[in-house]
């Protein structure tokens, strides 16, 4: 029989015939689509609901510790998050599951610009489980939420970074967004 790939070694000679190795090859393409199909999976996107705050004000107390080392008041973040729900001209919640879980949510708030007679859409509080991080998660949620808003006629979306954040500048910046026209200012009592 012809061989097509041999090898050396102190056992003996191992000896692969075209088809075994075309066998291999094809085995490898269908292991590696299995595998894809597990972890690139699309997630879930969805408009968030009162049963999903908790989770919410969960990612954004991990989120304030993470990006500024502050600790959240439970109640006051607690009932900020409720407003929303309970007054949609505050904003709206979107959240991405996966398999069931929540993995990661978003804000979108309203901005209205007379220059364009239509409302801009910020994005705030973006928070992805560690764990999920670098999967494109937030990347399928800014798809989803641009489609949402083209739909409707808003004309751009905004949202602003901590300055220090550079990793979550890059992936806004690989999305198309860009931070060349505005800085943001601000005042807190």
């Amino acid at each position: 029989m012809p061989c097509f790939l041999r090898h050396g070694a102190k056992s003996g000679v191992v000896c692969l015939n075209l088809i075994n190795f075309f066998n291999l090859i094809n085995f490898l393409i269908l292991l590696s689509l299995y595998f894809c199909l597990l972890s690139c999976t699309k997630m879930k996107i969805r408009t968030a609901n009162r049963s999903d705050a908790e989770t919410i004000i969960s990612f954004q107390q991990n989120m304030a510790m993470e990006t500024e080392g502050m600790h959240l008041n439970g109640s006051i973040i607690s009932v900020g998050v409720y407003a929303v729900f309970d007054d949609p001209s505050k904003g709206k919640y979107y959240v991405a599951e996966d398999n069931g879980k929540i993995v990661a949510s978003l804000m979108i708030t309203y901005e209205w610009s007379d220059w364009r007679n239509s409302n801009i859409w910020w994005f705030q509080s973006v928070y992805v489980l560690p764990e999920a991080r670098r999967g494109g998660i937030f990347r399928q949620m800014y798809d989803y939420i641009k489609e949402e808003a083209l739909k409707q006629g808003i004309p751009g979306l905004r949202l602003y970074v901590e300055k220090d954040n550079i990793r979550a500048q890059q992936t806004y910046e690989a999305m198309g967004m860009n931070g060349d026209h505005y800085r943001f200012y601000e005042w807190f009592s």
